[in-house]
């Protein structure tokens, strides 16, 4: 029988599994944000606060050939990825709560970093050209992970500082 057990043991959810329960949602703290990422538990410095597998698009134009609704959805989703520098990919985080991890460039307590839990991509696809990259990988298999960069502390707001060209554009948008 080649089925996988649905119930696993502690000894193999410590060496395998990713905790995902570390953060719930709420009403940020930022005024006009909208929702939040709290803190279920104190975490220590170090701690992987959120995992999250990344569904991976080549080529961001195809947003912008889109028309009507459709575009304004799409423009919305585009607002959660991340953009390598130079590069017309795009990288969508769906773990749970990622998303709801607001901006803060005076008080961050998390940054994302690659996976570095083995069950996940292989570190060399990290360095693969492109053209080799797509074909290495597969859905959820590349991962990134939102770390505590300090001590966060039992329902303190999650927030990471998503840069100058982020905080830029938004004050520009904003006003």
């Amino acid at each position: 029988d080649d089925a996988v057990p649905l119930i696993r043991s502690i000894d193999w959810l410590r060496n395998h599994g990713m905790c995902i329960d570390h953060i719930r949602p709420g009403q940020s703290n930022i005024p006009d944000a909208g929702r939040g990422a709290f803190a279920s538990r104190s975490l220590p410095k170090g701690s992987v606060v959120v995992p999250s597998p990344l569904q991976l698009f080549r080529d961001w134009d195809e947003f912008a050939k889109k028309k009507g609704k459709q575009r304004m959805v799409e423009e919305l989703f585009v607002n959660y990825c991340f953009q390598p520098r130079g590069s017309k990919m795009l990288l969508y985080p769906y773990g749970a709560g990622l998303g709801l991890i607001n901006h803060s460039s005076d008080n961050p307590n998390v940054e994302i970093r690659w996976s570095t839990s083995h069950m996940n991509h292989a570190e060399q696809w990290l360095d693969l050209p492109m053209d080799q990259f797509w074909h290495m990988q597969y859905p959820g298999a590349l991962m990134i992970e939102a770390v505590a960069i300090r001590n966060i502390d039992e329902g303190e707001e999650i927030l990471m500082n998503y840069g100058t060209e982020w905080e830029d554009a938004w004050n520009e948008h904003a006003m």
